[in-house]
């Protein structure tokens, strides 16, 4: 894993505008619910998720988009469970954007332990209150709320240098 300050500042400021945190709700084979961070980045260049897989392992998916639209094929890295948590750790020190999320989805660590094949099939103990509540917590801080006098313009996508200039003020 590689842990040069450089490249995790790197790695920060691409999670921090192309990535995604998440605690995810799984239902297991014997009934089991379980809950797991992961960690993804999403690009339209390959090398960018190819650089992530490298450094810090996990997987690359690819998804295509129609012919008749002029999009760019998506490219998807993604981490789950454990080795996700260690990442946003690393990365911490350097989000910005997402800073508030990664610390949710660390707390989540304490509610959850891996490991344990006899309490479930993807092991472990959990607080499922207190683990849907941080899931829940974390998807809230996703949801971008414009202020009123920004909506009627379209917000600031739209509103050219003045949306800047207010959103930056």
């Amino acid at each position: 894993m590689n842990t040069d300050p450089y490249w995790l500042g790197w790695a920060a400021g691409i999670v921090d505008g192309e990535g995604c945190i998440q605690i995810v709700k799984r239902q297991g084979v014997k009934g089991y619910t379980y809950y797991l961070t992961r960690l993804s980045v999403t690009n339209t260049d390959p090398r960018v998720t190819e650089r992530f897989k490298a450094a810090f392992g996990g997987s690359i998916s690819r998804q295509r988009m129609m012919k008749s639209t002029r999009q760019k094929t998506k490219y998807q890295w993604m981490v789950n469970a454990t080795k996700a948590e260690r990442i946003i750790l690393l990365l911490r020190p350097w989000l910005l954007v997402k800073a508030e999320q990664a610390d949710i989805a660390l707390a989540a660590r304490q509610y959850r332990q891996y490991g344990a094949r006899s309490l479930g099939p993807y092991g472990g103990t959990t607080d499922q209150n207190a683990l849907e509540w941080l899931r829940r917590e974390l998807r809230r801080l996703k949801v971008i709320e414009w202020p009123a006098e920004q909506s009627h313009q379209g917000g600031p996508s739209q509103g050219g240098a003045d949306a800047q200039s207010r959103l930056f003020s």
